[in-house]
């Protein structure tokens, strides 16, 4: 199996940022954010449980979600990508506003801003699925979003560690060579991961989606 045929499915790099009852805040770069249903809204993001940001977010119930835009440099990216919030505060020095639920997120190289509340979790491995449901939306910059594809083609960014999709380098140059010697790479963690997502999901994804409402506001 070539796990590399995953970088030509459509997705996003987003950043998602929650604050605690306690002042802990954690912010991180992730590529699996999406809309689940519209009635509710509702919305899905997967963040690596050795991620402080997701400690933040189990703690806090809540968590922001901004998609970055295709102005997003390397170093913007790496601030929140390749850094712990443990030891860096990720919004010194750049734009941000705060959420009503108290989450910062940056205003600079991000199109828009959901604020969710977590309504359901799932431990799907390595990560956690977090399903939140909208209480405020807000459209912040007219660029183009970033997809991880214009990441990886036109940024040459890579693919940290913790990231959903990462394949480590030995792994995925026997994925290249898997066609020539018959070799099977094991795949059976990521299927059962969202076969139960799947199981746990159905009935909200099921319903009808469409675009999320834009709102008018900022700052």
């Amino acid at each position: 199996m070539d796990a590399t045929a995953l970088f030509k499915f459509s997705s996003g790099l987003y950043v998602v940022s929650a604050r605690a009852d306690d002042g802990d805040v954690g912010a991180c770069v992730i590529n699996t954010g999406l809309q689940l249903t519209s009635k509710p809204l509702q919305v899905a993001v997967v963040v690596n449980k050795q991620n402080h940001t997701e400690q933040v977010i189990e703690k806090a119930g809540h968590f922001a979600l901004a998609p970055l835009t295709q102005t997003a440099d390397m170093p913007f990216v790496g601030r929140f990508g390749f850094r712990s919030s443990t030891d860096f505060d990720k919004f010194a020095g750049i734009q941000s506003d705060v959420t009503g639920n108290g989450d910062p997120y940056p205003t600079e190289h991000v199109a828009a801003m959901v604020s969710c509340k977590v309504v359901q979790s799932l431990d799907v491995g390595t990560h956690m699925l977090f399903v939140g449901e909208l209480d405020d939306a807000r459209n912040l910059l007219a660029e183009e979003p970033l997809t991880y594809a214009y990441y990886h083609a036109i940024l040459k960014g890579k693919t940290p560690p913790k990231a959903s999709s990462y394949i480590p380098e030995q792994a995925r140059k026997q994925q290249e060579h898997a066609s020539h010697v018959g070799v099977i790479l094991s795949g059976r963690r990521f299927g059962s991961a969202f076969l139960g997502i799947a199981q746990r999901l159905t009935p909200r994804v099921a319903c009808h989606t469409s675009p999320l409402p834009h709102k008018a506001g900022g700052g």
